[in-house]
Order: structure tokens, then C-alpha cells, then sequence
């Protein structure tokens, strides 16, 4: 029988005279009850059935069994990554002109991947929430950090609120967003514990408004840093801490990156995640 394989949680809460049972399913049965919520009420009762859209990863050298397409492509490029490969092809998300196929070297990762863990003061075993396209840059450097730093990994496919597909309690220590998906949980009480539960968030992949950026000041006392990079920097190679108390839009060039500017008056970059070549943007 099905109930063979379900794994119950129970949490039993008293309210209004009401009981709110939850039940979690195992892993297995969720491709059976793929997106499915099944309530059933009487006069005191309520059964929610829900499917949760996250996989956790804790362990790199045992990955989980996908439940999605997605979650496939996670586990294809973390294998591919923890045998050796040593060059991977990416396309550029195109927010900086025609998008194009780059092929960036494990060097040029791991460099990036060090140098934001130590600028965030990431520690082994930190908890990270991946919840961008891992298709891009920033979502795949993400996966990279994890393997790169040993870190555990909840990865959610993208949504708007990806925070809405985690359990409320989970400990989450390092995020990066996108300006929608903030702005979107920041309309959310709870989401805003989550978030200020959290040691440091990025956000990037566009600019960051006013409107937002008052939200955050208002709203964050987690450090929030706006990143800029690019796919040829191998995710971010600048930060600007936004819910600092001085209004200065400056951003802080990371550990070993060196800028200038060419003939053109165009930002120049040089570090080890470019493999030491000067690229202009």
C-alpha cells in the first residue's frame, strides 16, 4: 500500500478550538503527488497534504534523487563538478548586451568561490538557499560555492517567493536574489524573519530602485549587499552595502580585483576570475 512509503510529521497545534494537523511526505511519493493540496474539513479539523518544491543537499558526495526536471540539472552539473570537469559553457543572461556562449575554466570558479567566502566570512557547513536559474551565472556559482566552501544547499527552482517553498524554521545563513524576488518577500512578515534570521544577502541581476532600496533600510537588519559582475567576472566582483546608515551609492571592489578604465573611458577588470586578462565592459 502507498502508506508503505510515507514518512509522517505531525504538528498538532490548538487554535480557536480547531486542530491543524501538517503532514509532510517522504521524497518518493512526490513526483505521485506532484503539486497536489488536499484539504479535509469537518467541524474541527483541518488535513493539509502539501508537496514541498525544495531539494536539500548535504552532502555532495551522496546527492539526492531529483524529483524534477530541474532538480536533474542540478544534480547533472554537481556531478560533472565533483568529477573533475574542468571547463563548463554558460550562456550570458543578455542584461548586458547580445547574449552569448562564454567557456569559463574550474580555476576561474574556484577563484570566484573563494573570494566570496571570504568576503561573507563563510564557514564549512554554512547553510545557503540557491533560488536562481542555475542556467546562469549566478544561480550556478551558487552550487560551485557549496562544493567549493562545503557548504549545505536548500536548491528551490525559481520563484517570485522562494522562501514560501522552505519550512519557516529552516536555518538559511546566505542567499542571493534578485530584485523581484526581495521586493516580493519583503510584503511578507514572516519572510522578513527569515530574511533578517539570515547573515548576509545579495542582490543582483538588475538595479536595485529607490522604492527597494527604502524597504530594505526600513525593513532588513541583515547586512544586504548590491553585487555587480557579470558572466565574464564569473558572478560579482564589487558590493555596496545597502541598509548602511550613509546614503553613498559606491560600490567596493573585491579582494585582488583591479578596475581602470581605457581609452574609451570604459571599466576595465582584471583579477584571477578572469584568468588575469583584462576584459572591457
Amino acid at each position: 500500500m502507498i502508506y508503505s512509503s510515507l514518512i509522517l510529521y505531525a504538528c498538532i497545534v490548538l487554535s480557536d478550538s480547531k486542530f491543524y494537523i501538517l503532514w509532510y511526505l517522504h521524497r518518493e511519493l512526490y513526483k505521485f503527488l506532484e503539486g497536489v493540496e488536499i484539504y479535509l474539513l469537518s467541524s474541527n479539523l483541518c488535513i493539509l497534504l502539501k508537496k514541498l518544491h525544495a531539494m536539500y543537499i548535504h552532502s555532495f558526495e551522496k546527492l539526492p534523487i531529483p524529483t524534477s526536471p530541474y532538480e536533474e540539472k542540478v544534480v547533472r552539473f554537481c556531478q560533472a563538478w565533483m568529477a573533475g570537469q574542468d571547463t563548463f559553457r554558460i550562456h550570458t543572461s543578455g542584461s548586458t548586451g547580445t547574449p552569448k556562449q562564454l567557456l569559463l575554466t574550474r580555476s576561474q570558479m574556484i577563484a570566484s568561490a573563494e573570494l566570496t567566502g571570504k568576503t561573507f566570512q563563510l564557514s564549512p557547513q554554512s547553510h545557503a538557499l540557491v533560488c536562481l536559474n542555475i542556467d546562469y551565472i549566478a544561480g550556478m556559482m551558487m552550487l560551485v560555492r557549496a562544493m567549493v566552501l562545503d557548504l549545505r544547499i536548500t536548491v528551490i527552482e525559481p520563484k517570485v517567493n522562494p522562501l514560501a517553498e522552505i519550512d519557516p524554521d529552516t536555518p538559511i545563513d546566505f542567499a542571493s536574489f534578485v530584485p523581484l524576488q526581495l521586493q516580493s518577500m519583503l510584503l511578507d512578515s514572516s519572510c522578513v524573519e527569515q530574511l533578517n534570521r539570515m547573515k548576509a544577502l545579495l542582490v543582483g541581476g538588475a538595479a536595485v530602485g529607490d522604492v527597494l532600496a527604502a524597504q530594505i533600510k526600513a525593513k532588513l537588519q541583515v547586512p544586504v549587499y548590491s553585487t555587480y559582475g557579470m558572466t565574464e567576472t564569473v558572478s560579482h566582483i564589487a558590493i555596496r552595502l545597502l541598509n548602511e546608515a550613509a546614503d553613498e551609492a559606491i560600490f567596493s571592489v573585491l579582494d585582488g580585483v583591479t578596475i581602470g578604465v581605457d581609452q574609451r573611458q570604459c571599466l576595465t577588470i582584471n583579477s584571477a576570475v578572469t584568468n588575469f586578462e583584462t576584459i572591457q565592459t
